[in-house]
């Protein structure tokens, strides 16, 4: 089963990195979702990307992409029961959540302005 169903999220964040008053930074260029909208992306703030994870910034016009994966499980009916004969419970729901981040090495991502990006 695909993550762009109900049970989870794809996130593309396309990242450019620019220089301002001779700092590197990183900054949002465009995101895209598909699935549910209640997993929330972690490159969707400036504080999330400037630095990446790992104190990571791009050099100034380059450009890289963030992939957010992210899917729910949740327990079978006896799985979720058992715990409880035993005085345990537990959560209902884990996510398991993946992201990657991949640096261009030919173009950028900057599209046309009139260019859907996520359509």
């Amino acid at each position: 089963m695909p993550v762009t169903t109900a049970s989870g999220t794809t996130v593309l964040t396309p990242l450019a990195g620019e220089e301002v008053g001779g700092t590197r930074r990183n900054r949002m260029v465009w995101q895209c979702r598909r699935g549910l909208p209640s997993f929330p992306s972690r490159f969707d703030k400036p504080a999330n990307i400037d630095p990446l994870p790992g104190g990571y910034r791009l050099a100034s016009g380059t450009t890289a992409v963030a992939v957010e994966v992210v899917t729910e499980t949740r327990l079978w009916w006896f799985s979720r029961a058992l715990p409880a004969w035993f005085g345990g419970g537990g959560p209902r729901r884990t996510d398991i959540y993946s992201w990657a981040v991949m640096p261009q090495r030919y173009g950028t991502l900057m599209p046309a302005p009139d260019v859907t990006v996520c359509g």
